[in-house]
């Protein structure tokens, strides 16, 4: 069952800016990721399509496997079954420079004079936005992603 939906609605040559949804419409943050390229790891984003999420793991001291879980001493969730890829993450990020792949939200969003795209206030975000990635993925829900037409 989908509970999530990404719809990418702005593009940038190396930025792609989107809506976070619950599958009900209410918006729940604007997300960042890279530009469009051919699914290439840790450069383009992912393609558009159904996706599962997945919780890290704790080691066996109790400590976060993945590097943004660590960091953030909490839980990120991974967006797994992309064709060639893994750890593609959801975490806090400001720029498409600062994503290898992965997605970042944000509160607000500006276009730079370069034409792409950022995001303002990625922690606070990402503090809302976290809750419902995790039990979404508690659940075996997915997430969808969906391409507007530039």
């Amino acid at each position: 069952m989908i509970s999530l939906v990404l719809n990418r609605l702005r593009y940038g040559e190396k930025s792609t800016l989107g809506q976070l949804l619950t599958a009900k419409g209410l918006f729940l943050s604007w997300m960042l990721e890279r530009g469009p390229g051919p699914n290439r790891r840790g450069i383009d984003r992912i393609p558009a399509g159904e996706y599962a999420l997945a919780r890290p793991f704790k080691d066996a001291n109790g400590n976060w496997e993945m590097g943004w879980a660590k960091r953030l001493n909490q839980p990120v969730v991974e967006i797994v079954g992309v064709p060639d890829r893994s750890l593609i993450l959801c975490h806090p990020a400001n720029t498409y420079g600062q994503l290898k792949g992965c997605l970042a939200p944000g509160v607000r969003h500006t276009r730079g004079e370069d034409g792409e795209y950022s995001v303002w206030s990625s922690r606070d975000a990402f503090a809302k936005v976290n809750p419902y990635l995790l039990a979404a993925a508690d659940a075996g829900e997915r997430l969808l992603i969906t391409d507007e037409t530039p």
